[in-house]
């Protein structure tokens, strides 16, 4: 467990990571190519595709700590050596998050007003 203050950068996009945390207090801010994506909350995973992905180490964005925070660390390395029971545990938990950021995500980009281009006749 790490208490980190606000201001605390837990990845930087375009670098390479070895572990993913789990927020279990407070708030972090998730940029990428400097542009606000989100909010999370604590009871989220962040950068755990370290873990999903472990050929592909580079992280995607900028986290910073938004709060006071307190994460768990957890090296990507030592989860697959974990047993397969809590190895699945993970798994079924990573999937869930993921898909309700994806819920998320396209509920975001379905409320843009994108105007089409008018076509020159």
């Amino acid at each position: 467990r790490h208490a980190l203050r606000r201001g605390t950068m837990l990845m930087q996009e375009n670098s390479r990571g070895g572990s993913f945390y789990l927020l279990l207090q407070g708030r972090v801010e998730v940029r990428r190519k400097g542009s606000f994506l989100c909010n999370l909350s604590a009871g989220v995973s962040i950068g755990e595709m370290v873990y999903l992905q472990p050929e592909d180490n580079i992280r995607t964005a900028t986290v910073t700590a938004d709060t006071d925070i307190v994460v768990l660390r957890i090296q990507g390395a030592s989860l697959r050596e974990a047993s397969a029971e809590v190895q699945a545990s993970f798994d079924k938990a990573f999937i869930k998050m993921l898909v309700k950021r994806l819920i998320d995500t396209n509920g975001r980009l379905a409320a843009w007003d994108v105007a089409t281009p008018k076509s020159k006749a």
